[in-house]
């Protein structure tokens, strides 16, 4: 091999986000991380102390977020995102806590994971921002009333654009084409909404991988999830419980405890009526 590249540097001609592991840019070499063994079980909740216990009150904004991400997200599965695109970097992450130490280290500035059985998200990309801003209640409202957990986060990547997590013990996310239960109940909703507010319908983006609350957008910008974030703990905790292989089931003995999420419905001219 010729060049810098050879030398353990990039060349000239190689983008930022193509770097590997072992690459020296700007000073910084991507560090080579262990890959997880594949077949290892997601046998828990969580990886580290600060979502385990009842001491909501005794956590940081910052350890509540942490503790959020450890029980939405599952353990593995995780990957870099540098500023250029939202193509993945080809470093190995082996888990949510590694992967936010490599964040502005390199051209890594974000990272991305996928949620556990159980837990969904959509991605509320419009191109309008008041449009953003008026669909992103509609949208965790109608969840609430199904009895779903929900906290909403603005991606970041422009105003207006949001990221609505939910969780309920009986969803399951699959491809467009391959939907049932609640996963194709959201679906027909989302379907029915574009059409009601005259937007693309890939403005509404059912998905099961996204930023973690942890981590910034990959243009830099942090912003923080809507709402209480000890109660949103304490009611996804109280409410549901990991189950097998990292998914989400209902606490035994409290059927029924996701609805004592739901919020009240908003109200006012503007809002759409007569939703399923």
């Amino acid at each position: 091999m010729k060049g810098d590249r050879a030398n353990g540097r990039p060349s000239k001609k190689q983008r930022p986000d193509s770097l590997v592991p072992g690459d020296d840019w700007d000073g910084f070499v991507l560090p080579t991380l262990t890959a997880p063994n594949p077949d290892e079980p997601e046998i828990g909740p969580v990886d580290f102390a600060v979502s385990r216990g009842d001491d909501h009150a005794a956590l940081s904004p910052a350890q509540n977020l942490l503790a959020l991400d450890e029980w939405l997200f599952s353990p593995t599965g995780w990957h870099a995102l540098g500023a250029a695109s939202n193509g993945r970097l080809p470093i190995t992450v082996p888990s949510l806590h590694q992967g936010l130490a490599l964040i502005g280290k390199g051209r890594v500035t974000a990272i991305f994971g996928r949620l556990r059985a159980g837990a969904g998200v959509i991605d509320l990309d419009t191109k309008n921002a008041n449009m953003g801003e008026y669909l992103a209640p509609e949208i965790a409202d109608w969840l609430r009333r199904r009895g779903c957990w929900v906290l909403e986060r603005p991606s970041g990547g422009a105003p207006g654009r949001s990221h609505i997590f939910f969780a309920r013990a009986d969803f399951r996310y699959a491809s467009a084409e391959h939907r049932s239960g609640v996963a194709l109940e959201i679906s027909k909703y989302l379907d029915a909404l574009a059409a009601d507010v005259n937007i693309d319908r890939t403005e509404l983006d059912l998905r099961d991988s996204v930023r973690p609350l942890s981590s910034p957008h990959r243009w830099g910008t942090v912003t923080r999830p809507r709402g209480d974030l000890r109660d949103a703990l304490r009611n996804l905790k109280g409410g549901m419980t990991f189950t097998g292989v990292g998914g989400i089931g209902s606490t035994p003995g409290r059927p029924g405890r996701g609805r004592a999420c739901a919020g009240r419905r908003p109200t006012g001219p503007g809002r759409v009526r007569g939703r399923p």
